[in-house]
């Protein structure tokens, strides 16, 4: 739970505002401090010492009732999707994977759902058999990709959240409006429809 609360709160300080020209400056040196410092469990009471400050401030909204939800939470798999569809960003499912062969390539990867096969580009469509790998920008994410390339019935999960069908998480979920945010939240970087590209 704590390494949860650390990823909600790192967010939501980002969000605070300066209510006047004289706290300007404290709040500016109080934000740096939130982004130089790294979200893990261990830093939960850091954390949460900068969201107390910033909401005695009146700088930032309370968001108590957030905290009590996320820190009563005890379903193993619930907490573990939560904790997925936060640490995401950057897991990129893909049938041209950039980095596979040249880790500091700044180059996307690609996976194209179109259907239209030209053989003037690389798309996946041009495949005779789809094999969907990941990238991800840090070796912790490895279990994200796995997560998002689990398949059922020749479907992928990656596959059913771009489609917008959110349903494949339902009964995990401890409300409906956890249910939307995992929809909403899932990185949609990785899952743009990217149609062809170049050579």
């Amino acid at each position: 739970m704590d390494e949860l609360i650390s990823i909600f709160l790192s967010k939501k300080l980002l969000t605070a505002k300066a209510t006047n020209e004289e706290e300007k400056i404290e709040f500016i040196k109080l934000k740096s401090k939130v982004l130089k410092t790294k979200v893990t469990a261990a830093n939960r009471p850091t954390f949460e010492n900068f969201y107390c400050t910033l909401r005695d401030r009146g700088q930032i909204e309370d968001f108590s009732k957030d905290i009590d939800f996320i820190s009563n939470k005890n379903n193993f798999v619930n907490i573990w999707i939560c904790r997925t569809v936060e640490l995401s960003e950057g897991v990129v499912p893909g049938t041209h994977i950039a980095k596979l062969s040249h880790s500091s390539s700044a180059g996307s990867s690609i996976l194209d759902r179109s259907n239209i096969k030209d053989n003037r580009y690389l798309t996946t469509s041009s495949l005779a058999k789809e094999i969907v790998d990941g990238t991800y920008p840090d070796a912790r994410l490895s279990k994200q990709v796995k997560f998002l390339l689990l398949e059922h019935k020749g479907i992928k999960l990656f596959d059913e959240i771009l489609k917008g069908n959110y349903s494949v998480f339902s009964g995990l979920e401890n409300n409906s409006d956890e249910l939307k945010s995992w929809g909403k939240n899932t990185p949609r970087t990785y899952l743009n429809h990217l149609k062809q590209i170049f050579f």
